[in-house]
């Protein structure tokens, strides 16, 4: 309703055929367009997809933040496009998004880059801040990157390894949390020294 001002976290998770999140004309925090939740602040957040969602989904320019678990449960996304506009990605945003196999950043964005679907933060090089999770068989993640960020790779339940380069210096919490079919991970990066398998 318009008398709406504030929405708790994770209100509509696991809502898996929602489809349409709709607000009415008069509400000064919030706004939809497409069925998707967002704030009407100066800089805009994309707050919510709702989990019915399927196919390829474009999130509109001017969108300068994706929340938390934006996009968490869209079990039917197969792709997402990220605006140039867009500054920040949040925790566990694409969390349990089965069937994305591919996150793309417009080219003119300045904050973060895509190859091969993965999403990278700073000109490709610096953190990988996901993997898509309908990626499947071994992933290799590609030198000079420096940082997995946390969560990385959760829900990715279908990757079988993952190939660590010698320039990480870090992982993130819960990177690989619910990666249900990694049964290897091999790493060259002097910090991180896997034994038969496990990091």
């Amino acid at each position: 309703p318009a008398s709406l001002a504030g929405i708790g976290t994770n209100a509509f998770y696991h809502c898996d055929a929602l489809t349409n999140i709709s607000v009415a004309s008069g509400n000064l925090f919030y706004r939809s367009e497409d069925g998707v939740l967002y704030d009407t602040s100066r800089h805009p957040a994309l707050l919510r997809c709702p989990g019915g969602k399927s196919g390829a989904f474009v999130v509109p320019e001017g969108t300068w933040y994706l929340a938390d678990r934006a996009f968490a449960g869209c079990r039917r996304l197969t792709e997402v496009t990220l605006p140039a506009s867009l500054v920040n990605v949040g925790t566990n945003t694409f969390y349990q998004c089965d069937a994305l196999t591919d996150i793309t950043a417009d080219d003119d964005n300045s904050f973060y880059g895509s190859i091969d679907g993965v999403l990278y933060l700073a000109s490709r090089q610096v953190h990988l801040v996901c993997c898509p999770g309908g990626k499947s068989g071994a992933f290799v993640v590609p030198s000079g990157v420096l940082y997995i960020d946390a969560g990385a790779f959760a829900g990715c339940s279908r990757l079988t390894e993952v190939s660590i380069p010698v320039s990480v210096l870090g992982v993130g919490t819960n990177a690989f949390y619910r990666c249900d079919a990694l049964t290897n991970i091999v790493s060259a990066s002097p910090i991180y020294t896997p034994s038969d398998g496990l990091l």
